[in-house]
Parts: structure tokens; sequence; C-alpha cells
């Protein structure tokens, strides 16, 4: 019982901004960062909603109130985050289900993306701002819709916005970039080079989709709503970054994406400083997270060792 009101407490003070206030019994650096380990009690993220069912729903989301119908019965997670809707989809026993989202804005174009930008599809909201599609669900898959467009692939794009090690597998930046950043082969390092993604607003700031092996490091990541994210990807290694100004979360490890390492990590002024959710086998130390809107660094149906 103490644990559980000492986390509702943590909740009640990330929810008024004062997530770098030091808390007895929580392991953190007193007045730097705060490690909020709520896996042991029922708790909903704002704007993100998952479970198993036919009908998902948000309510409570910055950017759109979204729902999403499914002809058949689905495990998926479904966020709602500034400038992007993201859903995560767990391998079912059948090969497709017809999806309809509705809550989008009428009359618009989007454009949505499975598991990889290059995986685009352009459509226009109905009069009603709904959508529909089938969408397979034979594997897993992260799949997102967004209003704008604009990607570069490392290692593909590398020599484009700076120079690859081919012995190494590292590709390292000589410039700042604008567009979003999708990591697209396993075993490839990102040297930022201490450059930043931070010019227009863009969804994901780097993006690892199904990758493993994978190591981000040097990157000053800002103006996205998911700074540096993760889904479906494992043992990879997010180390010496800093995200900042992001309207969602600065480094999301997101579903079933598992024995990642976060350590020596900047993030302040995100909404979120640290999320890991629905992930297991993490490692997270020497994080710095102060200043974030909500929490600092928070942990959902994770097992994840913190230090």
């Amino acid at each position: 019982m103490k644990k559980y009101l000492l986390q509702v407490v943590l909740v009640a003070l990330g929810l008024i901004g004062l997530s770098y206030l030091p808390v007895p019994g929580i392991n953190q650096a007193a007045n730097i960062s705060q490690t909020l380990d709520i896996s042991s009690f029922e708790f909903k993220l704002a704007s993100e909603t998952s479970g198993t069912g036919t009908y998902f729903e948000i309510k409570d989301s910055d950017y759109l109130n979204v729902s999403l119908q499914s002809s058949e019965i689905l495990t998926l997670s479904l966020s709602s985050r500034p400038k992007v809707i993201s859903l995560v989809i767990l391998p079912s026993s059948i090969s497709s289900a017809q999806l309809t989202i509705s809550g989008l804005v009428p009359n618009t174009q989007y454009y949505v993306f499975d598991n990889s930008y290059k995986n685009e599809i352009a459509f226009n909201s109905g009069a009603d701002g709904s959508y529909v599609w089938i969408q397979d669900v034979s594997g897993s898959h992260h799949v997102w819709l967004q209003e704008t467009k604009g990607t570069i692939f490392i290692p593909e794009d590398c020599n484009a916005v700076g120079t690859f090690d081919n012995s190494t597998f590292t590709c390292t930046l000589n410039q700042d970039i604008n567009d979003n950043i999708e990591i697209t082969q396993d075993g490839i390092t990102l040297d930022c080079n201490s450059h930043s993604r931070s010019g227009g607003f863009v969804n994901f700031g780097i993006l690892l989709n199904n990758r493993q092996n994978v190591t981000v490091n040097n990157c000053v990541v800002s103006n996205a709503s998911l700074g540096i994210a993760a889904f479906l990807s494992d043992n990879n290694t997010f180390t010496n970054n800093t995200t900042s100004n992001n309207l969602g979360v600065g480094i999301a490890i997101g579903t079933l994406s598992n024995a990642n390492t976060v350590s020596n990590n900047t993030s302040f002024n995100n909404t979120d400083g640290i999320l890991i959710n629905n992930a297991s086998d993490n490692i997270v130390n020497g994080n710095t997270a102060q200043f974030n809107s909500f929490n600092g660094i928070v942990i959902v149906d994770s097992l994840t060792s913190t230090t």
C-alpha cells in the first residue's frame, strides 16, 4: 500500500510539472531525475490505450480523439500524440483484418506507413473523418498515420548528410537534419556527432522499427512528437543523446522492444522524459530527466533495470 500511495503522489507531482523534485525511496539523483515505476498497479498513459478486442478509443489526446474498429479480434496499442496516430499490432492467427479509424480531420490528406516510412500510402479522410483499410495482421506491425512526409534513411542516405564507415557500419553526421531519420538496417551505428534533428516539426525524430543491434549516440533531438522511438526492436543502445522540447516523449521504448540499453542521456522540457512501455529486460541507467511536464522517467508494464 505504501508503494501504491507513493506512486500516486508522484503522478500528481508530474501533472503539475514538478517531476524533478526529489522523492525519498525513488531511484534518482536528487533534484535531477525521477524514475516512476507504475507496473504494479492499473495505469493508462494519456493519449494511449491498449488491449484485446475489436474496438479501441482515445478520449484524452492533445492531438485527435480517435477510435479504431476492427473486423477481427486483435491485440494492439493505439496512441494519438501531436501530429501522429500510431498503432502497434501483435501477431494474430488470422491473415488480415479490416480496420476503420474515426476522428480524423474531415476531407484532409494523410499518409499511412506500415513498419517503415518506405511503405507509404496517401489517402484523404472522408467527410466524416474516417479511413478504412485492410491490414495484414499475421505478424507484428507498427502502423502510423500523419499529415506530412519527408525522411532521411540510414544507411542509404548517409553520404548525403554525413560519412559512412563500412568497416564499423557507422554513419557519422556532418550537418543538422530537418527531416525524420529512420534506421533501416540492423547493426548500424548512428553517431550524430552532436548535430541536431531540430528543423520543422516531425513525428519521429529518430525511428527504429523491427531493428536489432543498432546504436544511436551523440544526437540532439527536438521539435518532434517522439524524439527517439523504438518499436518491436531488440538489443539496441541509446547513449549520450539529448532530447528536449518534444511535444511527446523524449526517448520512447515501445511495445515489445526488449533488451535495449538507455544510458547517459539527457531529456528535458518534453511531456515525458524517458518512457519504457510494455517491454522487457531493458536497462535504464545514468540518465538525467528534468523539467518534463509530466514525468521524468516512467516505466509501464515492463521488467526493467534502473540505476
